[in-house]
Formats: structure tokens, sequence, C-alpha cells
């Protein structure tokens, strides 16, 4: 427990300064996205025993580095989705291809979890970057994004927290024992319940505007609540399928960056997604602060 608390502390102490400066200097941010989004992939391919594969390891940080480090970059041109949708399907044939030719070195499944698995994440920490830099029509970049991009992680990790507690205390019936044993069905309600508590104390907090803000604020926390115990169990499904305990050791105490941003890595992209749909019915104008 020492051991863990302590982690924590020098966590947050890391995580806060990249917040603060998510904007300026800009390219702080996106390195911090880069840096989870690479370690992250290289904990897949050991979960799945291909990182000593060369060929596909440098495959594979460069997809990630590519798709995170230069989301900014590729977000202002007009053809981002086909930009993003080449480099992933490039990726994906290659990985495939070396498990043709492997001689059977690299299983297909293998294979597929960790190519999948890499886009999710590269596509995830995307996500954080673009939901940080989104503004309404005219705007300048990030005007609406800087009342949002925390969220991603605040609808990952109070739900856990908050499910933790409630699991604890009043938790009897088990939500899916053979992918997560500790999960019950009354942690997951009462996770999602103090996600949306924190959602509106948040929009107290920076001062959002507006019955209908507060509407879509609650909205978006009962979706990606959900969106956040479906990540983790995810995560804990190939743990289960490759018999690992932890993804890896960064956090010590906590495991690796899949064991800790695995609802991140799940809530970033509805978050966003719902973010630009809102956005496009101006429905996000009371975030303007």
């Amino acid at each position: 427990m020492k051991t863990r608390i302590i982690t924590a502390i020098i966590a947050v102490a890391i995580f806060v300064p990249f917040c603060i400066f998510s904007h300026e200097p800009a390219f702080l941010f996106v390195a911090f996205a880069a840096v989870i989004a690479t370690v992250g992939a290289y904990e897949i391919l050991k979960c799945v025993s291909l990182h000593k594969n060369i060929p596909v390891s440098i495959l594979t940080y460069a997809l990630t580095l590519a798709t995170t480090s230069l989301t900014r970059v590729i977000a202002s041109t007009e053809r981002y989705f086909l930009i993003v949708s080449f480099l992933y399907f490039t990726y994906l044939f290659f990985i495939f291809v070396a498990a043709t030719f492997s001689h059977g070195k690299i299983r297909i499944v293998d294979a597929a979890v960790s190519a999948m698995m890499t886009v999710y994440v590269s596509f995830s920490l995307s996500s954080v970057v673009l939901l940080r830099d989104l503004s309404v029509e005219g705007g300048t970049r990030g005007s609406l994004g800087a009342s949002l991009y925390l969220l991603a992680f605040l609808f990952a990790w109070v739900p856990d927290t908050g499910g933790y507690f409630f699991g604890r205390f009043f938790g009897k019936r088990k939500l899916i024992p053979d992918v997560s044993p500790k999960k019950t069905v009354a942690g997951f309600v009462g996770g999602i319940a103090s996600a949306v508590v924190v959602a509106l104390i948040y929009g107290l907090v920076i001062g959002v505007k507006g019955w209908v803000s507060y509407l879509v604020l609650s909205v978006m926390a009962l979706l990606c609540a959900m969106v956040s115990v479906c990540g983790d169990l995810l995560a804990s499904l190939v743990k289960r399928h490759y018999s690992i305990k932890d993804y890896g050791f960064v956090f010590p105490g906590h495991g690796g960056v899949m064991d800790r941003f695995d609802s991140v890595i799940a809530v970033a992209p509805v978050l966003f997604m719902l973010s630009y749909i809102a956005n496009a019915f101006s429905l996000l104008s009371g975030f303007m602060i």
C-alpha cells in the first residue's frame, strides 16, 4: 500500500504540469500523449511476446509516434481521415504479412491482438490531443477543448475509484467474474453515479453556464463511465488470455501504462466524438469560459 501511495503522488506531480501546460508550449502535451502511447504499445507487444521481433517492433513504435506526435499537423489538413486510414491499413497489413511469412513464429492470434490493440491505443491518445484542440466555429484552437479534455481522465478514473468503494461496501453480485472477479454490479452502478456527480461538480468549479450544458455534461458522464468500465474489462480480458497480472511496471504497485490508462484509452475517443457532435449542434456554448 505504501508503494502504491508514493507512486500515485509522484504520478500526480508529473501529470499535473502536463495538464497545466497542455496548450503552451504546444509540444509538451503532444509529447506526453506520444510517450504514453509508445510505452503502451511496448507493453502490448511484450504481452503477446512480440517485443523482440525487430521489424514488428519498429513499425509499431513508428505508428504510435507518428499518429500521436503528428496529430496536430495531420488534423490541420483536409485529408486527416485519408492519412490516418492509410497509416493504420499499412500497419495492419504489414503485421499480418509478417505473421504469414514467419513460418509459425508469429501466431495469427498474437498478430491480431497486437495490431488491433496498438491501433486502439494510438488512436485513443490522438483523440486526447484532438479533444484538447477542439474549438467552436471560427474560434481559436483549444477554446472549447480547454474545458473538456480533463474529462477524459475524470470519466475514466472516477468510475474506477467510485466503483471500488461502492463494490466494497455494497457489492454482492459479481458483474462478470470470468473476466474480472472483483467487479460487482453495485460497483458498476456506483461508479457511473460517481462520474455523473463529479461531472456536475466539475461544471460548477470551471463555471459552465446553462442547464443545457449540465444536461450534456451528465449524458457524457453517463455514457463515458459505462465505456470506462468496458475499457477496463477489455484490458483485463487480454491479460487473462495471456495469463499475466500486469502489463508493465512503469507505476510500481499499480502496473504499467495499459493498467493505469486502460479506461482513458477507451473513454478519450468516445468523449471526443460526443463533444464533436454536441459542438456541431451548438450544445457546448456554455463551456466557453
